[in-house]
């Protein structure tokens, strides 16, 4: 009897001052696909080990279907060293690492990504990105309903934002208060929470100053670890509310799996499957 679980694929723009990237890895992706071990590995923290699962081509535009295993803190990834196929727990129904499974256009400057079982990827493909970028760090913007944050970051005046954010670990806490953004919060590592609600607010009669607010949103806009901006504002009398993080463009698709994850021909499926529903807001 299979399991029901709801797959969740996002989608966003790769953005970097490295104007030799796309084609750096592009080449990479397109070596590895040649050598007798299609994957190989690199460090961050932790291990990686990536490999390329399939290159196809549609409507003329080139696609690398990837996945990228991330060792576990408390269990060393285990791997073929033959073939890179990850091994299983006992119970063969969880994986020994976290995996990720991305979809990567070179034409569109595009990636797709999905986990195998928990997870967004997010963090875990900016990595992998920047393992081949001689300028970092290579960014992924998120897609939004509407180009709903070009809408609000065109706004001149601001009455409030609120804000969550969400860390996993600790130690993803300690990644994140080192980071620029973690710099305009410096006071989150002294507190040790994990999750952390802000809310700020001008006075009846005085509204936020514009670009500091403006700096703080779009820091906000492309970080992994926030799931909430709620921001008030407008320009001259529209004054309306928008959450720019429950606005950004993602495809859900509910499968049956023998597992507790999901297996590579079943996200290459899902995959292109979000990428032709999304088509028109990705692309146009």
């Amino acid at each position: 009897m299979g399991n029901s679980k709801t797959v969740n694929v996002s989608f966003f723009r790769i953005d970097t001052n490295d104007n030799n990237f796309i084609s750096a890895i592009s080449n990479e992706l397109e070596k590895t696909l040649t050598m007798d071990k299609k994957f190989d590995t690199f460090y961050s923290s932790v291990n990686y080990m990536w490999k390329v699962l399939e290159k196809k081509v549609i409507n003329n535009k080139l696609y690398f279907f990837i996945t990228i295993a991330k060792e576990k803190k408390t269990v060393p990834i285990l791997f073929n060293e033959e073939d890179g196929d990850i091994k299983l727990m006992r119970n063969n129904e969880d994986l020994l690492c976290d995996q990720f499974y991305g979809i990567f256009s070179p034409k569109d400057s595009f990636i797709a990504c999905m986990p195998a079982r928990t997870g967004s990827g997010t963090s875990t493909f900016k990595h992998f990105f920047n393992e081949f970028s001689s300028v970092s760090p290579v960014r992924l913007i998120p897609f939004f309903e509407e180009k709903i944050d070009e809408t609000v970051l065109s706004w001149s005046y601001f009455k409030s934002i609120s804000t969550r954010l969400v860390f996993p670990t600790y130690e993803e806490m300690e990644t994140f208060a080192n980071s620029n953004e973690g710099e305009k919060l410096g006071f989150i590592t002294y507190l040790s929470g994990l999750k952390v609600d802000i809310n700020i607010s001008g006075s009846k009669k005085m509204m936020l100053s514009e670009y500091p607010v403006k700096d703080f949103i779009s820091s906000m806009i492309n970080n992994d670890y926030c799931d909430k901006l709620l921001v008030k504002g407008g320009d001259f009398e529209e004054i309306g509310q928008v959450d720019i993080k429950n606005a950004v463009v993602k495809y859900s698709e509910k499968v049956l799996t023998v597992l507790e994850y999901i297996e590579d021909d079943l996200a290459k499926d899902i995959m292109f499957n979000a990428i032709n529903d999304k088509h028109l807001i990705l692309f146009y």
